[in-house]
């Protein structure tokens, strides 16, 4: 069931508001300050976007949340994003046809009502697109799929007959440690693949392994996707370079419905077209990912330990967790040299270097 998001965000937008408004006293290192927070932006992938915007869901009409773009409806449902320019929204425009949507009881241009967030951030300009559920588990992910599942066995870029090939190489490659995850097999593995793997495989590894087995055709357009995401995802970029990105991108999304048909032409490929406005206003891709945030996640779940009161749960092990660091700190001011490098060795996780002894010894 989904969360009702005024219920969710009102005490958030309030607490927010008195931040900005009133601010607090902070003690830093250059003394005591006086500090305001302001919300830029916030991050949210394509399902739980509409229900903070107050927009119908990406798979209804005019279900993009940048631009105009009607969609089609296929007759399975889906709906589909064919390459089309249409005007871009604006934080106005959105209010004015969610004021009309709230009085009437009807949807103005996807709008259903007004958002809890409408007076506290630009309604498009601060809600970017999302990178890893955009690209790396949406179009990546499903490009992936059709090239090595079986039904698509008579199609010219259909890859499964070179799987085990294909793995044997990936299995070969050996990361440096800053990738947070090793190769895993795609005939195994792929249904399990996390966002990162699949990002790993779109930057590092997927061109030169594909390039002996892909089609030309559909590996000059793949690389298109290839070479934008490593632009657009660069410590610093040229202007010159972030117009190349954005030209590489529709060429891709004009290719996508020749190549691979017009039912691939999914709501991640259209946000793609997105993606070099929202690099514009606030930088690299990586400054507006959500894998921060999903990786907090991941330590959020990591205090639950059974089904019930789980509110209780978090409240007492995430207040465990700062009261020890408190005291940490404290200590690591108060105590010997040889107690501090006591602590940063117990600290760190050194099982590894323990010697089984006996029964329960080590």
């Amino acid at each position: 069931r989904k969360p009702d998001m005024k219920l969710l965000l009102d005490p958030v937008v309030k607490t927010l508001e008195d931040l900005y408004r009133d601010g607090f006293e902070t003690q830093t290192s250059s003394g005591k300050m006086h500090m305001k927070v302001k919300l830029m932006f916030g991050v949210f992938d394509l399902v739980a976007k509409p229900t903070v915007i107050c927009t119908k869901q990406f798979n209804g009409e005019f279900g993009c949340p940048v631009c105009y773009h009607p969609g089609k409806r296929l007759p399975n449902g889906a709906r589909i994003y064919l390459p089309r320019d249409y005007p871009l929204r604006t934080h106005e425009t959105i209010i004015q046809d969610g004021t009309i949507a709230e009085s009437t009881g009807n949807s103005v241009n996807g709008i259903v009502g007004i958002s809890p967030l409408a007076y506290t951030i630009n309604l498009v300009d601060g809600i970017p697109i999302d990178d890893m559920h955009c690209t790396y588990e949406g179009i990546q992910k499903r490009l992936m799929n059709l090239w090595f599942e079986s039904s698509n066995h008579a199609e010219p870029y259909y890859l499964g007959q070179y799987i085990t090939e294909i793995d044997k190489i990936l299995m070969q490659q050996h990361p440096p440690h800053e990738f947070s995850r090793c190769p895993r097999s795609i005939a195994k593995h792929l249904k399990f693949w996390k966002a990162s793997e699949f990002k790993n495989w779109l930057l590092f590894y997927s061109l030169p392994i594909l390039l002996d087995y892909l089609p030309s055709l559909y590996l000059h357009h793949y690389a298109l996707l290839v070479c934008a995401m490593h632009i657009l995802l660069q410590e610093s970029i040229d202007s010159s370079l972030l117009d190349a990105a954005e030209m590489m991108l529709k060429d891709f999304i004009v290719l996508l419905p020749e190549l691979y048909g017009e039912s691939n032409c999914t709501a991640n490929a259209h946000m793609l077209l997105h993606l070099p406005k929202y690099t514009r206003l606030w930088g690299p891709l990586w400054t507006q990912s959500a894998f921060g945030y999903e990786s907090k996640n991941g330590d959020l779940k990591r205090n639950i330990h059974g089904k019930n009161i789980i509110h209780q749960q978090l409240l007492h092990n995430i207040d465990t967790s700062v009261t020890l660091q408190l005291l940490k700190s404290k200590v690591l001011l108060q105590e010997s040299p040889m107690t501090i490098s006591f602590i940063h060795y117990c600290c760190n996780n050194h099982g590894d270097e323990m010697e089984h002894i006996g029964p329960h010894t080590y």
